[in-house]
């Protein structure tokens, strides 16, 4: 899933440096739906990790 820097910044309230996403679980962790992680770096400095569940 394509996530757009807009979306993620009303999700953290506050201007965002950087994101990158990636996989939430691996095989076999036995979790019926899709988790993303999403690790946000703000302009203030702070680290966020969200999980996106699809």
């Amino acid at each position: 899933m394509d996530f757009k820097k807009e979306d993620i910044e009303s999700w953290v309230k506050e201007p965002i440096e950087s994101f990158t996403s990636g996989e939430g679980t691996n095989k076999g962790d036995n979790v019926a739906s899709e988790i993303l992680r999403i690790q946000v770096k703000t302009i203030s400095g702070k680290e966020h990790t969200l999980v996106y569940k699809r």
